[in-house]
């Protein structure tokens, strides 16, 4: 779905202020500033999603709260401590990290953990 600001901003005024809320947009028309600024107040998170296929968003600060999806098939340590220090560079009051339902997404949050402190 490309950019449609009227319709987020209508479906932002519907949710509950005491909920955290995150938006994943894939369609780069979504990367502006005004749709940082209406999911800025509203407190909702802006997703950072690392895939395969495309190039990942913009990393910006929109909550008080991050959330990034970290679903490439493979990160190093080195790629996880780079992670680890950009996240810990926003600093969120909590940052939620999802990685690929693979077998190492276990293996990749504990050493992102680990680097995180």
């Amino acid at each position: 779905m490309k950019k449609d600001l009227p319709r987020l901003e209508e479906f932002l005024s519907l949710l509950s202020a005491n909920r955290g809320a995150a938006f994943e947009f894939r369609n780069e028309t979504w990367f502006e500033d005004d749709v940082y600024a209406a999911l800025a107040r509203s407190a909702a998170a802006l997703v950072l999603s690392e895939r395969e296929d495309n190039k990942p968003p913009p990393l910006v600060r929109t909550a008080p709260w991050g959330y990034a999806r970290l679903r490439l098939e493979t990160y190093s340590d080195k790629d996880l401590k780079a992670w680890a220090d950009r996240l810990a560079d926003e600093q969120w009051n909590e940052v939620y990290v999802y990685f690929m339902h693979e077998p190492t997404a276990p293996e990749y949050a504990t050493t992102l953990m680990r680097y995180a402190g």
